[in-house]
């Protein structure tokens, strides 16, 4: 997850775009032999990933569930939840969803405690379809049984690709053992996944075919499934979903007053406190209208990073 999140940040999108679902705090773990550093190679070999080059984790600890997971997705919330915990996407939204986790044949877990079933998540993304949520989605998943997650979906311009097959059980292996912490850093999926997009000429010059087809079924252990026959398109670049583009678009305020006094509290999606100048995050001043360059503020590009019983990163790019 880590890496993904870097490769995001390094194309140009901000951290007011990214949103990390983390189950636990590794870095910060006590039985982590470095405190307060992540590594995705050796420790000998390379430098910490963390703290100076970690990403901001908006949801963390018990937080991370499959309710809050679907809500996000849904854009069901309080009118209090902060809006480093929401996805402000919109119809012209491209959304990568990156999950890493415990999978079985139709669900995935949160915390080794709760269920989250294919069709759940494949509701969710109907909801964001008809809510205007989107204009794409690429969804990765990096678990065992991945392809039965991606097979539930049925909304239209959603590009899938999993790390393992529908039938294929436990697929989805660790790279290398290190045997100063004793355990992996890295996966063979996300090793190769990065493998291949460095070997078709970076994440600018890759598209979503040309990394399905640089995957080994022999190295990696498991048949990688993708799924295209609910885009429109053929294929899709990758820097569509994990970098900024450099459109202009002319952004309208309307602000009105409100008040708290007396209003039952109802979740709900539309948040007039969003609204307010004041919750507004912007590097330059608010404006009514206001013209907005999308390599600082990439508001076609939204990235969720969603982590359940191991990790599920989800990554949304707006």
């Amino acid at each position: 997850m880590y890496l993904f999140y870097e490769a995001a940040r390094s194309l140009g999108i901000p951290d007011s775009r990214i949103l990390v679902m983390l189950g636990e705090d590794i870095p910060c773990n006590p039985r982590n032999p470095y405190p307060g550093k992540l590594y995705a190679y050796s420790p000998n070999l390379s430098s910490p990933l963390y703290p100076f080059h970690s990403p901001r984790t908006d949801i963390h600890g018990n937080e991370v569930n499959r309710r809050r997971f679907l809500d996000l997705l849904a854009g069901r919330f309080s009118p209090y939840t902060p809006r480093a915990q929401r996805m402000g996407s919109d119809e012209t939204s491209d959304v990568l969803v990156y999950l890493s986790g415990h999978s079985a044949v139709g669900y995935t877990k949160f915390q080794d405690v709760e269920d989250l079933a294919a069709d759940d998540i494949a509701d969710a993304f109907e909801i964001m379809h008809k809510k205007g949520k989107y204009k794409r989605v690429f969804w990765l998943s990096d678990t065992c049984r991945a392809a039965s997650l991606h097979n539930a979906f049925y909304s239209k311009q959603i590009a899938c690709l999993g790390s393992s097959g529908e039938s294929e059980s436990d697929k989805s292996y660790s790279h290398h053992r290190v045997s100063l912490i004793g355990q992996a850093l890295l996966d063979k999926f996300t090793t190769m996944t990065l493998d291949g997009v460095k070997h078709f000429g970076g994440w600018k010059s890759a598209t979503l075919n040309q990394l399905f087809s640089y995957y080994d079924p022999i190295r990696l252990a498991s048949v990688p499934k993708l799924r295209m026959d609910l885009m429109s398109e053929s294929d899709v670049k990758l820097i569509d979903f994990f970098g900024a583009t450099d459109s202009i678009r002319v952004v309208p305020r309307t602000h009105s007053p409100i008040s708290l006094s007396g209003t039952k509290f109802v979740p709900t999606g539309e948040d007039s406190l969003s609204k307010l100048p004041v919750f507004t995050r912007h590097d330059e001043p608010t404006r009514e209208m206001e013209k907005v360059h999308s390599k600082t503020h990439p508001w076609n590009h939204w990235v969720p990073l969603v982590t359940a019983s191991v990790l599920v990163t989800y990554i949304l790019v707006s």
